[in-house]
């Protein structure tokens, strides 16, 4: 009896250890970015947002943009800017980037709003940590009230 124990034991022992590992696969590959930004790392540490308990969230609404392209552009404007939330849950300037934009000044404009906005602080483990947010933005602009409704709304998507 005393075997079987001792057998059990080293059995549920290793179930722990090599049972109960994170499958990396399937994790990785949704959590963005890939690699972090040095300058975010310096002050503290940083983590995505596959890495925390709860995500930083976006408090309110995100402030109006004053933008019209040029009527020769795409009516259809998308940007996606990255950025460091900290722990009181206010945006960090240094490090802030545009990772793609269909129009550059409106990725511009996007990134000068991050300062504005206020989100709520990523936790790990209970306690506030900076967590790096990829905020899509998507801005479909018409000049001609003739073209509401016509398949040019479903071509805007990020």
């Amino acid at each position: 009896m005393r075997q079987y124990s001792s057998v059990l034991a080293l059995l549920l022992l290793a179930a722990a250890c090599f049972g109960g590992a994170p499958n990396t696969a399937t994790s990785a590959k949704s959590c963005e970015p890939t690699e972090l930004d040095r300058r975010w790392t310096v002050s503290a540490p940083v983590y995505r947002s596959c890495e925390v308990d709860r995500e930083a969230k976006p408090i309110g609404t995100a402030p109006t943009i004053k933008w019209m392209p040029p009527a020769s552009t795409d009516r259809c404007n998308t940007a996606l800017v990255e950025f460091v939330v900290d722990t009181m849950g206010v945006p960090e300037a240094q490090g802030a980037r545009v990772v793609r934009a269909t129009n550059p000044q409106f990725g511009l404009l996007q990134l000068q709003s991050v300062a504005a906005r206020r989100y709520s602080a990523a936790t790990k483990a209970g306690v506030a940590v900076r967590q790096v947010v990829r905020e899509p933005v998507m801005m479909l602009v018409r000049f001609d009230r003739s073209e509401m409704g016509t398949s040019r709304d479903t071509l805007c998507k990020l």
